[in-house]
């Protein structure tokens, strides 16, 4: 079976075009020479099989040959466009960095009657991150809020959430089809006028989504009497699993949160968005930059 080249291999011939040499010596212990080698048989190998010899018509023949093979011109192949433009250009489109879903984003409108067609719990919607930003600006929207899960973003109406706010914009986290880089890019762009809001599981991975989250003013969290909490309510099990995360954590955890990463340290908490739905658990909202600072 061919060996299939890839990006790496492309940049590889593109540098070696680009040295203008008559005749290159090329690592041939290097896996890249090699496979290239292995695919257009062109060139010969010298030096006890150490390096691989190329004149300047080999590499014109070793482009060529790619361009056939991959529909590809190393010397001017983008590969950080689209699918789209790169099967235009009849090279296999699952050759783009740009992957379908990278640059957008779920989400929906809360408490907003001016965008009743969409101000909806049951009314989602996925766009690319530069047109909801522009759908952010034009409507004067001012609190945004995130939520790690997808089930809980689709049910996010029946919490009472902790927001003062007449509109609030939700927002899915993401995942594996819905990439969290559209997100990520968005909250990046987001002027200071938007204040936003957190809401997580309560335990260590949770914990670090809040923190590794981009323009994160604020979590959400469950607020319960720690004396009477339920601990059958948590899956230790999931807890002991995040080890990485507690770590993290232990390092950059903020003086806002310190009492609750305590709690959740000390009970082996991994309480998650389901079971605070399920239990009707109510919610407060902890200013990141204030211990003090509570809604």
């Amino acid at each position: 079976m061919m060996k299939k080249l890839t990006e790496r291999h492309f940049k590889a011939i593109a540098a070696a075009i680009k040295q203008r040499q008559k005749i290159l010596l090329l690592n041939y212990k290097n896996s890249t020479w090699r496979d290239i080698h292995a695919v257009t048989e062109i060139g010969e190998v010298c030096a006890n099989g150490k390096k691989l010899q190329l004149t300047k018509s080999d590499l014109k023949e070793v482009q060529n040959t790619i361009v056939d093979l991959y529909k590809v011109n190393v010397l001017d192949f983008d590969f950080d466009t689209d699918r789209v433009a790169v099967s235009a250009s009849g090279a296999d489109d699952k050759r783009a960095k740009s992957k379908p879903n990278q640059d957008y984003v779920l989400f929906k409108v809360l408490n907003d009657a001016s965008l009743a067609e969409i101000s909806s719990p049951l009314t989602s919607i996925r766009a690319t991150a530069s047109d909801v930003n522009r759908f952010i600006n034009d409507n004067n929207i001012h609190n945004a809020l995130v939520v790690e899960n997808l089930d809980i973003f689709d049910r996010i109406n029946e919490f009472d959430l902790p927001m003062n706010a007449d509109k609030i914009i939700v927002f899915y986290r993401g995942d594996a089809q819905i990439a969290p880089s559209g997100l990520k890019q968005l909250l990046l762009s987001l002027t200071e006028n938007v204040q936003c809001t957190i809401f997580t599981d309560y335990d260590p991975a949770g914990i670090q989504i809040c923190l590794t989250t981009p323009k994160i003013h604020s979590i959400i969290l469950p607020q319960f009497d720690s004396s009477k909490f339920n601990i059958r309510l948590s899956q230790a099990e999931d807890y002991d699993k995040q080890s990485k995360q507690k770590a993290f954590v232990d390092k950059q955890c903020p003086i806002a949160l310190s009492e609750d990463w305590d709690f959740i340290k000390k009970n082996r908490l991994s309480l998650k968005q389901q079971t605070i739905l399920s239990n009707k658990l109510p919610l407060v909202r902890i200013e990141l930059l204030s211990s003090d600072n509570k809604d």
